[in-house]
């Protein structure tokens, strides 16, 4: 997404970007289903699986916007890369913190830095405010 700087103005995303998604988009109605059926059978880690997979899935969902050009945020590419930079940050902290765990419940370590981190994405992308396509007429 950082590529599509002008999608904004009507800039196509490359074919390698629409396959990404539609994988990130399997990976996330999995993650969601494994998730459910975890829940159902008892089992307490379906929660992180469907907490990844509903955030993964409207990360999918706002890339299909975007690339469908319904954006008129000039920062659009700027948050998206924001976004996924701290979740990547999210997911290292998290595999860590999982491995080296000794004090928190299983479910809290796997949930905690995201809850956190998400937090953080939000108030990052909020300050950068939206600055809409200027066109003149």
């Amino acid at each position: 997404m950082i590529s599509l700087k002008k999608i904004h103005e009507g800039q196509k995303p490359e074919n390698i970007d629409y396959m990404l998604t539609v994988l990130m988009l399997i990976a996330s109605l999995s993650f969601l289903y494994i998730g459910i059926k975890n829940i159902f059978s008892g089992n307490n880690f379906g929660i992180v699986l469907c907490l990844f997979g509903t955030i993964s899935l409207s990360l999918c969902l706002l890339d299909i916007k975007n690339f469908q050009g319904k954006t008129t945020d000039q920062f659009a590419w700027l948050k998206n890369h924001i976004g996924r930079l701290i979740g990547a940050y999210i997911a290292a902290f998290t595999a860590f913190l999982v491995v080296n765990n000794t004090f928190l419940p299983n479910v809290t370590a796997w949930t905690l830095p995201t809850i956190i981190g998400l937090f953080i994405i939000f108030r990052s992308i909020n300050k950068l405010g939206t600055k809409p396509l200027n066109i003149k007429s």
